[in-house]
């Protein structure tokens, strides 16, 4: 019996091992276009160009594998709280246009911290915050939170 126990599990063991037909390389999945981003969060793409939140309070403008952090000004210092920053953003539809773009960021009040989703707008190389569009949101204890997206229908989610 152990004989047969013994052929059986070798038979699996064999078809198991056999090998499949390979697929041709493809090459990377993936391209490496910028190094020294500081505690990325969210990208975005604008006519060949990409905007990366950095949790630190700068967005990282990637064009042509040349990678420039700039500045943003907002209306509430960021909170220093373990993994808080400056986290959700997503480009407005008309940001060709005006320069405006959607930040969700983590902030102290009273000794806690909470989130604000507010409109920056990008000139001279900077952001700056013009507009609250929610303030004072709860925030966990570890974890912050902040994906922004704008939805097929041009909403805010």
């Amino acid at each position: 019996m152990m004989k047969k126990w013994i052929l059986v599990i070798s038979l699996v063991l064999y078809g198991c091992a056999e090998e499949t037909e390979k697929s041709p390389t493809q090459g990377p999945i993936a391209e490496k276009i910028a190094t020294n981003l500081n505690i990325p969060w969210s990208i975005n793409l604008q006519d060949n160009t990409f905007y990366i939140s950095e949790r630190v309070g700068t967005i990282a403008r990637i064009q042509d594998d040349h990678v420039v952090h700039e500045p943003v000004q907002l209306s509430d210092s960021l909170s220093s709280v373990s993994e808080a920053g400056l986290l959700g953003f997503a480009l407005k539809p008309d940001f060709p246009e005006t320069g405006e773009a959607y930040a969700y960021y983590t902030y102290d009040m009273n000794g806690k911290p909470f989130n604000k989703i507010v409109t920056i707008q990008r000139q001279d190389g900077q952001w700056q915050e013009i507009a609250i569009h929610l303030d004072g949101i709860e925030t966990g204890n570890i974890h912050h939170g902040g994906r922004l997206e704008i939805g097929p229908d041009g909403s805010l989610y």
